[in-house]
């Protein structure tokens, strides 16, 4: 009886071992490093998370965040945010010193363009924002800025 429990746990250490020696040799497979989803906001939480997935955007905000969901992420993973407005059919590169970030793991990673410094409203139009990942285009959300409402006079009459 003992050397049959023997014989099964051994069974058991070398089928544990066989599987733990495949995912090293194949967790590049398994576990493949891939941007699993990009979310638009004009607001972002506490932990820099977005509040609501948006592609319209009134001219009066202050910025715009792309969130990016980076999954299994090795240590030399490069994300990074190109922002365009879209005139004639041509981009125009909105923000041209646009910063690369090293990702490691599965995490949300949060990129933020603001209206220029000079302007009052962004402009009004169809702009883009392209995800680069590891040096590669990997993916491009559309989005739009209109004009805010103005603000309606209020009357008072008076008798």
């Amino acid at each position: 009886m003992k050397d049959k429990n023997f014989v099964i746990l051994l069974s058991l250490l070398v089928i544990v071992a066989v599987i733990f020696v495949l995912g090293i040799i194949f967790q590049d497979q398994i576990f493949k490093t891939a941007i699993s989803k990009v979310t638009l906001s004009d607001q972002v939480d506490k932990n820099n998370r977005v509040v609501e997935s948006k592609t319209s955007f009134l001219d009066n905000i202050g910025s715009i965040y792309a969130e990016v969901k980076v999954s299994y992420g090795k240590s030399d993973t490069k994300v990074k945010a190109e922002w365009f407005l879209m005139l004639n059919g041509k981009e125009e590169d909105i923000a041209p010193s646009a910063s690369e970030q090293i990702v490691t793991g599965t995490r949300p990673v949060l990129f933020k363009i603001t209206k220029p410094a000079t302007a009052s409203v962004w402009k009004t139009g169809t702009y883009k924002v392209k995800i680069i990942f590891n040096g590669k285009e990997n993916e491009v959300k559309q989005f739009s800025v209109s004009a805010s409402a103005a603000a309606t006079p209020t009357v008072t009459v008076t008798k």
